[in-house]
């Protein structure tokens, strides 16, 4: 509203002052010159605008949109006044002049105004504002049109010039403080700069050609161009006609003239201002800009139709009279709105282009078809109506084209963004010139290490010509590194040539480099006579028997294969574990069929190691006897993401196949993480059923089944369009999303208003992330029906930082094609406070506002798993006992984690009731329910540290409350909950010290760390630690050994987390290595800091990371 005020206040002086000048202006010029030099000035005007429109353009993204507005309004105001002073001589040149005159000043000052406006409102908030805006200058109309008669009378047609210049100067100082208070953009700083030696002309040159060069570019701005060409033809030629027919109705009497013109434009800009307070901003919303962009040419086709049939003043008052209203308030608002998607840096050349160029140029034409016309037709003006009828039927049909193009541009200018641009790999594989690969073996003749593994990795992409031997000359290289690498290398190249030295390389005394050795004789497959790579098979390293085996498949002929075969099976049946990854390893490396059966077993092992080997060689095989055990495997935390990863690569190579298997155990399945990743692979099937799978999946109590089955659906239906009976079942399940998105919003308002703060605080961040989740099942929903390549642009942009680019994202949602979902949608993203949330919620779900206790019901019997536990948790604190029975019926719910929550909850709320199933649940399935049973019936309660943290959901959030894990929300915790592990420790356990292994982070729960670096044999202390601290971060992402000593200096309760168990988490949700990352990021500048402060203090050594 501040902005708005003074943009409706600026508007009204501008177009009041317009009409008063134009008022003027045709009234002397027609009593002075008459209706016959009309014609020629429509032509002048072209001209005289168009040269101003010039020097406007090339100047008004290049300075400061304030330095503009004072420049601009000086110059017209001085015009102004110039001319009022000219008219007491009554010289009969001059009026032609002050014709061209005012239409420059009016068609400037009307786009300097909307270009100003552009700069304060986004594409969203413009949409809604911009008629609101639009009715200043309406109001101005209307004061003008009638206050016009009076102000003749009382001082003469002539001075109304001279209060135009006055409306000018009142209307100059609020645009000045509007942009210094609410900004605007700098064009001088961010704009391009004309080269100092460039001059003007030529620089004007350039524009015109920038201008049009962007409008062949872009659909929507050649729509607007001829959309401009053709309504300001036919304007010209209405207003020709009205002004001819009224100057024989009053029979060139100018006071009279002018009179008439001020009632006229005022009873006009009544109409408008009606038809802007009740029709315009109404017609936008409901349909869009585009449609709306239709209304003034359809009502110029009937009205010109009508001038056709029965000329005369009255047709013409009625088809001007419309064209007026409209004009100013449906037309202008949709019109304006039309340059939003038009990039910030372009947009006031684009709007400078098309009103100071094509539509003048358009008046211009309008100008000589009727100096052509009165010279063919003489005094008989109905061919002119004729005409004027065939251009508003091209306008309509123009302007039916222009609502495509306007949506297709908002989908581009959020595409084109930088912050979603993604980086393309460079294409290397067809460099194979004389010039490249010399680069290449240059590289590789460096004397740094880095450089030359560079060019290997290179050359393994390109395959050029002539380097076997550099490469070759690399396996003598003293980095064991540079030699793998060159293995590879050669390997790539399938050199035969090269096999001798390869063999040489088996010996190596790195076991990296005999690994890449025998893995390069194996990709070249050519014999190997003596028995060195059989001799591998006995190697101390895993890696090197792997490769060794593999190998010999393809260089030992029959009696290899035999051998591989043999140790395979003695392998499997070995008791000693790594033999057994070994086995799987290489069945998964070689993929035969023949040896399923051995891998099945593997796939079972008692071992985790031996089972997610062989898991990760099932789905290596493709063998679809593999997919059930994958399935049953998804079952367990640790190997979900490495069992769905085999599981698509087996649905891959049977797309069909698999589809039987999967519909029957997704109905066998209860766990919903289960049956949500088996809907994931059904999306990569086809065949018959998982329609109805994905359809039915819907109405699953589970959130994160439904938002699979969406992405199923998502996935599967990018072959082509939904049938209309998959369409009306997607549009229900929206609906009652969306009433469900508005119930919770109620819900989070009102318990907002009965609690602090800090107390609703995690409650609300649950129910926030939930309604998150349920915004983007909507517009999956709308993508499916709609695009879901443009949806996915959205869905990206909805959430931005930036409120133009947010803004961009509603407009196009709203115009997307599915109103009575998208529009409820957006409705929730502008809310502003509690109060219109409530208002919002009234008025969907009516005025019975359920109380505190029938929405924390809602919510426990809620679809998400971590708000139905959250709600729990936060009534146990509170001891809400009027919430106790509902509590009480969660020990039956499918969730353990959410068993275990409301255990503990009704504990706290009613312990006598709690106690009376503690036998039943320490017997339940969930280990952590019966752990949790367990300590309760043993009277182990404590919420607050030592360690025992009575329940997950205490574990997580203390998790929350740690800056490393600071980022992720709450289901996100809880997957990390179950892998991170508990242990106490006595004061001076030493947990690492200088070149140990790295493989763990740990957070202190309670207790104190020192963190410890020894240099030239004097200790500093490099880190004090307490509760909620963390260190040893850097081992989950480089496994390099620790620099530094960690010493607990009191008994600790501490968590810790292994490298690979995160890596897994991290790879079933990549999100999370995100947030992880923002919080390295923050910690490392943060080292980087105390480094440079210490080295300022000249301290004995720098600062290194704590998991050194």
């Amino acid at each position: 509203m501040p902005r708005v005020l003074p943009c409706v206040l600026i508007y009204f002086l501008v177009v009041g002052g317009v009409i008063l000048g134009r008022n003027a202006r045709d009234a002397l010029f027609l009593n002075a010159l008459g209706i016959k030099w009309l014609p020629y000035m429509y032509v002048a005007n072209a001209f005289a605008v168009v040269a101003c429109a010039l020097i406007y353009s090339s100047f008004v993204d290049k300075i400061s949109r304030s330095l503009l507005v004072l420049i601009s309004f000086s110059v017209f105001i001085g015009a102004l006044v110039l001319s009022r002073f000219v008219l007491v001589f009554e010289m009969t040149w001059f009026y032609v002049a002050l014709y061209m005159i005012v239409q420059v000043i009016w068609l400037l000052s009307v786009m300097l105004f909307w270009t100003f406006a552009g700069d304060l409102f986004d594409t969203r908030s413009s949409k809604r504002l911009f008629p609101v805006i639009n009715m200043g200058g309406l109001v101005g109309m209307v004061v003008a049109g009638f206050g016009g008669k009076p102000l003749v009378s009382l001082m003469g047609t002539e001075n109304l010039i001279a209060v135009w210049g006055g409306t000018l100067f009142a209307a100059a100082p609020i645009c000045l403080w509007t942009l210094k208070r609410f900004g605007g953009p700098k064009g001088a700083a961010t704009s391009r700069t004309a080269d100092a030696n460039t001059g003007a002309l030529s620089q004007m040159r350039d524009d015109f050609r920038d201008g049009c060069a962007y409008m062949r570019d872009s659909p929507l701005m050649k729509n607007l161009a001829l959309i401009t060409l053709a309504q300001w033809i036919v304007f010209t030629l209405v207003d020709y006609l009205f002004n001819a027919e009224t100057r024989v109705h009053f029979e060139s009497n100018t006071d009279a003239m002018s009179g008439f013109f001020g009632i006229f434009r005022g009873l006009a800009g009544a109409a408008a201002l009606l038809v802007q307070l009740f029709a315009t901003t109404q017609l936008i919303s409901v349909f869009g800009v585009g449609k709306t962009m239709l209304v003034q040419p359809g009502f110029l086709v009937m009205s010109t139709g009508a001038m056709r049939l029965m000329y005369g003043f009255i047709t013409g008052c009625i088809a001007k009279w419309g064209d007026h209203v409209l004009l100013y308030t449906i037309q202008e608002s949709s019109y304006q709105l039309l340059y939003n998607p038009v990039p910030m840096d372009r947009r006031g050349r684009m709007r400078a282009f098309v009103e100071g160029y094509i539509k003048p140029v358009s008046m211009g034409i309008g100008g000589v078809a009727l100096v052509i016309a009165a010279w063919a037709c003489g005094e008989n003006r109905q061919h002119l109506a004729t005409l004027s009828f065939v251009l508003s039927l091209a306008w309509f049909f123009l302007a039916r084209k222009v609502g495509g193009a306007y949506f297709e541009a908002l989908v581009s200018n959020l595409a084109d963004t930088a912050d979603v641009r993604e980086m393309t790999a460079h294409q290397l594989r067809g460099m194979r010139d004389e010039q490249t690969t010399g680069v290449l073996i240059r590289q590789l003749e460096s004397d740094e290490e880095e450089n030359v593994l560079f060019g290997l990795e290179i050359i393994q992409r390109m395959h050029p010509e002539n380097t076997r031997k550099v490469i070759a000359d690399k396996l003598r290289h003293p980095s064991p590194r540079v030699r793998a690498m060159a293995l590879m290398a050669l390997g790539e190249k399938k050199s035969k040539k090269s096999v001798g030295e390869i063999i040489h390389c088996l010996s190596d005394d790195d076991d990296t480099v005999r690994a890449a050795a025998a893995e390069a004789l194996g990709r070249i497959g050519e014999p190997v006579e003596d028995d060195s790579l059989e001799r591998l098979l006995d190697d101390p390293s895993s890696a090197v028997r792997v490769e060794a085996a593999v190998a010999l498949t393809s260089t030992g002929g029959l009696d290899g294969v035999l051998r591989v075969a043999e140790m395979l099976r003695n392998l499997v049946k070995s008791d000693d574990d790594e033999n057994r990854v070994i086995a799987a390893t290489v069945l998964g490396r070689l993929k035969t069929r023949h040896f399923t059966p051995s891998l099945l077993h593997l796939s079972q092992d008692a071992n985790p190691a031996v089972q997610m080997a062989g898991l990760r060689a099932l789905g290596a095989s493709g063998d679809m006897r593999g997919l059930s055990v994958l399935i049953e495997a998804m079952e367990d935390r640790r190997y979900r993401y490495r069992a769905r990863k085999a599981a698509l690569n087996i649905v891959h190579r049977h797309p069909k196949g698999s589809v039987h298997e999967l519909v029957s155990a997704f109905h066998r399945e209860s766990l919903p993480s289960v049956r949500s990743r088996i809907l994931d692979l059904l999306g990569s099937c086809s065949g018959a059923g998982i329609l109805e799978v994905c359809l039915g999946s819907l109405r699953d109590p589970s959130s994160e089944v439904q938002a699979r089955a969406l992405d199923a659906l998502w996935q599967r239906e990018t072959r082509g369009g939904v049938s209309e009976s998959t369409a009306v079942e997607l549009r229900s399940y929206a609906r009652d999303e969306i009433r469900e998105l508005y119930e919770d919003l109620q819900v989070r308002a009102i318990l907002e208003s009965r609690y602090d703060a800090e107390t609703i605080g995690v409650l609300a961040d649950a129910i926030d992330i939930d309604n998150l989740q349920t915004r983007q099942r909507i517009l999956r929903v709308i993508g499916l029906l709609t695009d879901r390549s443009t949806t996915r642009t959205i869905m990206n942009k909805l959430h931005s930082e930036n409120p133009r680019m947010k803004a961009d994202a509603l407009e196009a949602l709203d115009s997307l094609g599915v109103p009575e979902i998208s529009r409820p949608l957006i409705a929730t993203l502008d809310l502003a406070d509690a109060g219109s949330v409530l208002a919002l919620g009234r008025s969907v779900l009516g005025d019975d506002t359920p109380g505190e206790t029938e929405c924390l019901e809602q919510l426990l019997s809620h679809a998400s798993v971590w708000l139905r536990a959250v709600t729990a948790h936060f009534i146990g604190l509170q001891r809400l006992q009027s919430s106790a029975t509902h509590v009480e019926k969660l020990l039956d719910d499918p969730s353990g984690f959410v068993r275990e929550t409301a255990l503990v909850a009704l504990f706290s709320v009613d312990p006598e009731n709690a106690r009376k199933h503690l036998e039943r649940l320490t017997a339940d399935p969930s280990p952590h329910v019966a752990a949790t049973a367990t300590r309760l019936s043993q009277g182990n309660v404590n919420h607050a540290g030592g360690f025992e943290m009575l329940a997950t959901i205490d574990k997580i959030l203390f998790l929350k409350s740690v800056s490393f894990f600071s980022g992720l929300h709450g289901e996100e915790l809880r997957d990390l909950a179950d892998i991170a592990t508990e242990s106490e420790h006595p004061a001076d356990t030493v947990l690492y010290k200088p070149d140990d292994a790295a493989d763990c982070l740990y957070v202190i729960v309670s207790g104190h760390c020192s963190v410890e670096r020894e240099t030239q044999g004097q200790k500093i202390e490099l880190a004090s630690l307490g509760s909620r601290d963390y260190f040893g971060e850097m081992s989950l992402l480089d496994g390099e050994p620790h620099t530094t000593t960690a010493t607990l200096t009191e008994p600790s309760a501490l968590l810790k987390l292994t490298r690979d168990s995160f890596r897994e988490f991290i790879k079933e949700d990549p999100d999370v290595a995100f947030a992880v990352f923002r919080e390295l990021t923050r910690r490392l500048r943060q080292y980087r800091d105390i480094d440079e402060y210490r080295h300022a203090e000249e301290a004995a050594a720098p600062v290194p990371s704590l998991s050194g």
